[in-house]
């Protein structure tokens, strides 16, 4: 393959634990949103360094992330503002099924990461 930039493989754990393939996305990614606060380098700034041929460093992970799609109606971000967490707003209107922006969830300690996760995924699927 002759391509130069981020290069996204989606994949899913199904409920018996199997890996599926999703997607092969030649491009930045919704799946690479959480490089924003959770990578020392986000998948922009690494796709233009690469398509610039401009030196890239190592890409290292910071800690444990995870991402949440805002879908339908925007959240009220009071009821979690004691999580590590950053907001991005699309500024779409909101209308059923319609992705409106998304979290990004950071914590050091992966289980809390992910009981964080629960909590805030399942205030906003309310």
């Amino acid at each position: 393959m002759n391509y130069v930039g981020v290069l996204v493989i989606e994949f899913f754990l199904d409920k018996n634990g199997i890996l599926i393939a999703n997607e092969m996305a030649p491009r930045v990614h919704n799946s690479g949103h959480w490089t924003n606060e959770g990578a020392n380098i986000n998948q922009f700034q690494a796709h233009i360094k690469a398509v610039a041929n401009c030196e890239l460093e190592s890409i290292s992970i910071k800690n444990h992330s995870a991402m949440v799609n805002i879908l339908s109606k925007k959240p009220d971000l009071k009821n979690i503002k004691d999580f590590d967490y950053a907001y991005y707003d699309y500024n779409k209107s909101e209308r059923h099924n319609r992705k409106l922006g998304h979290i990004t969830l950071n914590n050091k300690n992966r289980d809390k990461l992910m009981q964080d996760l629960n909590t805030v995924y399942n205030f906003i699927k309310t």
